[in-house]
């Protein structure tokens, strides 16, 4: 009889033995997918950096117009501007509004990598939202050129900044499966910014009126009754007076003889990325982990750990990740 009972006992372990096997795959199938999606949060949380970034380059383009010729409010002009040879607008200030953006992000470079270093990814993620905030208020209330220069400027700085702590940290943080598609999302952040602010630019605008007056009209031609010398006379002033240029384009000229055209109010713009700029500080400060590569070289091995076990798909993996940190 015990032979019989050892046989079944074999025969039911070796019938269990595929289950099992199935719920060990499907259990660890779980925790991988739940350690990646972790890191796909964390990665998209912190490409809000990122997407500030392409938001900073693109408000120029939809930003520019207004800021040179608007009337007033939201669209009104800080920015010196003047009619060129070919009647178009032009503007020496819009040129430095538009690339002084660049020395900030020199600078915010060269500081990125020690602060990373001092005080973590993370809070370095963060900090590059304080100069943003300050830059994109300075813009949006700004009444002179030189105020929203200096916001122009500062929010360079936050861009170097970030353009460092960000692929740094997706890169630290990232599971090896993936790193290198989450590595994308920093350039995709970037691209999506700068699309969101033409499309939000587009959607805003609005008929304003600017600061431009419609040209004098062109000279009355002669009456047909005039004498022939007289009209060839009034011919010839015709041909050799200059034409009055309309308004430039894409301006048209009012009933109130005033130049008017869709413009976006860049005022509401700046204000929207100052509430980016809010929210990638609460969510760097509140939702992301550190970086398990900062703590291991700080010596804090278990919070390493810690950080490592939620992040990754195994206590396995995670230990030896952990042991190549340190």
């Amino acid at each position: 009889m015990r032979e019989l009972d050892e046989a079944s006992d074999a025969s039911s372990a070796g019938t269990a033995s595929p289950a099992a096997s199935l719920l060990a795959a499907d259990t660890a199938g779980e925790a991988r997918t739940a350690g990646n999606l972790r890191a796909v949060a964390a990665a998209c949380i912190a490409g809000i950096g990122p997407f500030i970034f392409g938001y900073t380059l693109g408000f120029t383009s939809p930003a520019q117009l207004p800021m040179e010729v608007g009337a007033s409010g939201p669209f009104g002009a800080v920015l010196e501007s003047h009619l060129d040879a070919d009647g178009a607008v032009a503007s020496s200030q819009a040129a430095l509004f538009g690339s002084i953006v660049n020395v900030g992000a020199m600078l915010g470079a060269l500081v990125a990598g020690p602060l990373a270093d001092s005080i973590g990814r993370r809070l370095t993620i963060a900090a590059a939202a304080l100069p943003w905030i300050l830059a994109w208020s300075a813009i949006a209330f700004g009444r002179t050129f030189a105020e929203v220069l200096a916001g122009r400027l500062l929010s360079g700085v936050a861009v170097g900044v970030a353009s460092m702590a960000v692929p740094l940290y997706i890169s630290e943080t990232a599971p090896t499966s993936i790193r290198g598609a989450l590595g994308a999302v920093n350039q995709l952040a970037v691209t999506l910014g700068i699309f969101a602010v033409y499309l939000l630019g587009g959607l805003l605008q609005s008929q304003q009126p600017t600061n431009l007056m419609c040209p004098a009209s062109a000279p009355a031609s002669a009456s047909a009754s005039a004498p022939a010398a007289s009209l060839r006379r009034v011919v010839s002033s015709l041909a050799t007076a200059a034409t009055p240029a309309p308004c430039p384009a894409p301006l048209t000229c009012s009933s109130g003889g005033v130049c008017e055209g869709k413009l976006a109010p860049w005022r509401h713009l700046a204000l929207a990325a100052t509430g980016l700029a809010v929210a990638l500080l609460l969510c760097a400060l509140l939702l992301l982990e550190e970086s398990p590569s900062y703590l291991a070289r700080r010596g804090r091995v278990e919070a390493a750990r810690r950080v490592l076990s939620r992040l990754r798909s195994s206590a396995a993996e995670a230990s030896e990740e952990l042991k190549a940190l340190v």
